[in-house]
């Protein structure tokens, strides 16, 4: 039933054309929504990115410094994101969305049902850091995503795979 489209009609009875598209969504909270999901729900797990405890300034100015970056533009680039993507080749996107994808999945030690879904997405957020680095002189460290992602995606291995996890510690400890 995975990654198969369900149907949806119109008042007529006609199938209604699907459409796809992905939004992100930054949000911070003092519980965890896909701990508050089921725990079987993994394609909220393929879609929904959440860190725990995560840092994201080094200090107040840096702090200062993201605040009025954030505060240009309402604090939506859109826009401007919209006219810089329209003004880059189609084909270097496409070259640099591949070496993300394939970048991240020659990391992974191991792999589970949604990891191809989830690397999509990492590879998505790589490429769009690397058009804000090139374009908007953003400051970041794009390796550190890179290892964010990686940690992400060994809890959610864990999280997904959670007997042979445990088994794998066990072995680990005797040896």
């Amino acid at each position: 039933c995975e990654e198969q489209t369900r149907g949806r009609c119109t008042q007529n009875g006609d199938l209604q054309k699907l459409s796809t598209w992905k939004a992100c969504v930054c949000t911070s909270s003092e519980y965890s929504l896909l701990e508050s999901c089921d725990k079987h729900a993994n394609g909220l797990r393929a879609r929904v990115l959440e860190f725990d405890n995560l840092e994201i300034t080094l200090s107040s100015e840096h702090a200062d410094k993201v605040t009025a970056f954030v505060n240009k533009n309402y604090g939506i680039l859109g826009f401007l994101f919209s006219e810089e993507l329209l003004a880059l080749d189609a084909d270097i996107l496409k070259k640099k969305y591949n070496s993300n994808y394939i970048a991240m999945q020659s990391v992974y030690k191991n792999k589970c049902d949604v990891s191809d879904r989830i690397t999509k997405t990492y590879a998505l957020l790589l490429t769009t850091a690397d058009i804000l680095i090139s374009s908007f002189e953003v400051n970041i460290d794009f390796s550190m995503l890179q290892i964010l992602f990686d940690g992400h995606h060994k809890k959610m291995y864990a999280d997904l795979n959670l007997a042979e996890t445990i088994y794998l510690s066990i072995m680990e400890y005797v040896a």
